[in-house]
């Protein structure tokens, strides 16, 4: 996902590892014990008796096998951004405050030349930022839609719909967004073990995932939008003003925001997750 560290792993030798093993404070095995961290996040990990013990008992080895570490090789952004952190505490320890705080400069000057979703904080935490939560939920829900032909479909029609909003931003075409949304929440919500009604209305009333009523009944509320005419029917009423850009921004956000109630295929967790050890 774009805004992660992962897809970017190997610009980092030359803008985190390298620079910082060149600080006068750096140990000549540094990366011994950096490979020995980053290796534990490895999917397949090595033999500790024989392939691992043989790497980091030699110095330029450790380095190689650091380096030529490939990004899907390892279990996860979630993983990683831990191995960072236990980075940091080997790099301290290795070269006290000089070195450490060496490597938290050069991390924080990597996360904002790659735009990256997270806030780095002393001593070394890892935290997401709004935008990159919200750009992970958005992120999650495409990877569920990519195992369901159906959600694939529906999240394809509504993405098009957006991006027809650049040949021009009228009623219309905002229109034709909104009902592209409500279809693919509906159809999230369809998917939800414990729904069996077909309107995401209903559902909200099945769903057993609300935290105060007034949460359900909000979800309910702003489905009921769909009765303006021209979005889910031809014709309604309640209806206030023509639809204006400010409608789309503010409500595609808040009904994107009803994903972690009405899809228990989404883990809050990850989408939020600090990176705090």
């Amino acid at each position: 996902m774009q805004g992660e560290f992962l897809p970017v792993w190997r610009e980092m030798w030359r803008n985190v590892w390298k620079p910082l093993s060149e600080h006068p404070t750096a140990p000549d095995d540094l990366f011994v014990e950096l490979f020995r961290e980053v290796e534990t996040i490895y999917k397949d990990r090595l033999d500790a008796a024989t392939t691992l013990a043989e790497i980091v008992d030699d110095t330029e080895q450790s380095k190689a096998a650091f380096r030529n570490t490939k990004a899907d090789q390892l279990k996860g952004e979630i993983a990683f951004v831990r191995f960072l952190t236990s980075a940091f505490e080997i790099v301290q320890d290795f070269g006290g405050d000089a070195l450490s705080n060496r490597y938290y400069r050069l991390i924080q000057k990597f996360i904002d030349r790659y735009n990256l979703r997270y806030d780095l904080r002393r001593s070394f935490q890892l935290n997401p930022t709004l935008p990159g939560m919200f750009a992970r939920l958005v992120s999650d829900l495409k990877l569920a839609a990519a195992k369901d032909a159906g959600l694939k479909t529906l999240l394809h029609e509504y993405e098009e719909a957006f991006r027809d909003l650049g040949f021009g931003q009228t009623e219309g075409r905002i229109k034709t967004c909104f009902a592209k949304q409500f279809n693919l929440l509906e159809a999230v919500a369809a998917k939800h073990p414990q729904a069996t009604q077909d309107t995401l209305g209903k559902i909200c009333n099945e769903l057993n995932v609300w935290p105060h009523a007034t949460v359900r009944e909000a979800a309910k509320k702003i489905y009921g939008f769909r009765s303006y005419p021209g979005i889910g029917h031809g014709a309604g009423d309640g209806a206030l003003r023509p639809i204006e850009m400010r409608d789309l921004i503010s409500l595609s956000v808040q009904m994107t925001a009803l994903l972690p109630y009405i899809s228990d295929q989404l883990n809050a967790d990850e989408i939020y997750w600090a990176g705090v050890v």
